[in-house]
This record gives structure tokens, C-alpha cells and sequence, in this order.
């Protein structure tokens, strides 16, 4: 579980971030972004509750895991995690793509799409893969410009005083580095599975679209073959 604010913010969009059951927070904080009369941000009809609440507070509000171990969760297939696993797993999706056509202008993606972002599934066609890429490359730029916002206020819009220069100022550059370099790393392990799996048309469409990539894409022979390894720089 990431501990950064900013990683934790990240990851939220191709996984759960936070463990549920030991979440704490500032009612104040939520009871400030909520206008009168409007419902509270945690969906009770949803399997992911949970994702869906993260995923819907506004970006203003920040969230991070302690580095120290407080508690240990029970694991066993009587579970509703284990047993629910695959409609939670869904209703993530839905959660993820709701934060994608709000914060990216992403509203054509499907279940099947943001599969794909979570290494889930390889995509079906040349076009799924253009999607999928172009969602990738919204994310992306959603982040840097998140960085760069902060940089030119000296804190993100609407978080507590001293944010920028507790959690930010330092990282910054590594910061942004880590989001180019996982986009790069993700489009680089779905060119090799395609290509691999002899489906021409998709691995081709990933390469050119990694290829695009920018500072961040395919810069080498080495860069190809490691991508194919999920484990390499993670």
C-alpha cells in the first residue's frame, strides 16, 4: 500500500488503495466538500463501497497509508471479499471509469478497458488498444498537471496548509517520473503480451502507441525485452 498521498491517489485508479476496515478520517473534511442536501460520497448500493467513496472525493482531499503496521486483516474464503470477489472486482470498474469521464474526459471506456489498465485482460483489437492508450495518456497528463498546479500555487487547490511543502516540494521530479515511467511500463507489457500471443494488429497498435510516448516511451532494445516482466523496476 502506497504511502504518499500522491501514490495513494494514483493507484486508487487500478486498485483499492486503502484497506477499508481501518480507514480514519476527518468528518469535517468531507462535510466541506459535501453542499447541503446533496447525498454523502460513501454509495451504499455498491459491492466496492469502499473504491467508490475514494474515488469520488473530490482531488482537494488527500489520503495516504501509515508505513507502520496498526492492524492485520482477516483472510479466508467465507469472506464477502472472497465470496463477492467478482462483483466487487466490477463495481470497481464502474468506480474507475466514473473517475475517468469526470477528471479525463474518458466516457467512451468499458469494463473491459479498464481490465486491461488493471492487467486483467489483453485487449481484443487495435482499437481497444488505441482506447486504452489514449485513457493512459488522459491519466497521465491528469497527474502531471496536478504536480505542476501545485508547484505554481506552492499547494494544491483547497488542501491543508503546508501540503506542497511537506509532501511535494522534494518529490516533485521523482513524482513525475514514476507516473511517466508506469504508463510507459504498462503500454510496454501489453505490446509484449500481444505480440507474443501472435495478435499482430493489437501488439503493433500498442508498439506505435509506445513509441509515442515521449520522454517516458521506448528508448531502447533493453526496454522492450524488460517490459515484457511485470516485476522489472517495481
Amino acid at each position: 500500500m502506497p504511502c504518499h498521498p500522491f501514490l495513494t491517489r494514483w493507484h486508487m485508479l487500478f486498485s483499492c488503495s486503502l484497506a477499508h476496515p481501518t480507514v480514519t478520517m476527518r468528518r469535517q473534511a468531507i462535510d466541506e466538500v459535501i453542499q447541503e442536501g446533496q447525498a454523502g460520497p460513501y454509495p451504499e448500493d455498491e459491492e466496492a463501497e469502499d473504491h467508490c467513496c475514494w474515488l469520488q472525493l473530490p482531488l482537494s482531499i488527500q489520503m495516504a497509508n501509515l508505513a507502520d503496521v496498526v492492524c492485520f486483516l482477516g483472510r479466508h474464503p467465507g469472506s464477502r471479499t472472497s465470496a463477492a470477489a467478482a462483483a466487487i472486482q466490477k463495481s470497481s470498474y464502474v468506480a474507475v471509469r466514473q473517475f475517468l469521464a469526470q477528471h479525463c474526459g474518458q466516457d467512451k471506456l468499458t469494463d473491459e478497458d479498464i481490465a486491461i489498465l488493471w492487467g486483467k485482460a489483453d485487449p481484443k483489437s487495435a482499437e481497444q488498444a488505441q482506447r486504452t492508450s489514449q485513457a493512459l495518456d488522459a491519466v497521465e497528463q491528469l497527474f502531471l498537471r496536478m504536480l505542476q498546479e501545485s508547484s505554481d500555487s506552492g499547494s494544491s487547490a483547497g488542501a491543508t496548509p503546508g501540503h506542497w511543502e511537506d509532501f511535494l516540494a522534494s518529490r516533485a521530479v521523482a513524482l513525475e517520473d514514476y507516473v511517466r515511467t508506469s504508463c510507459s511500463k504498462l503500454r510496454g507489457l501489453l505490446t509484449v503480451q500481444s505480440l507474443a500471443a501472435g495478435d499482430i494488429d493489437v501488439g503493433s497498435e500498442m508498439m506505435k502507441q509506445w513509441l509515442k510516448g515521449g520522454d517516458a516511451g521506448l528508448k531502447s532494445l533493453g526496454a522492450l525485452i524488460n517490459a515484457g516482466f511485470q516485476g522489472q523496476g517495481s
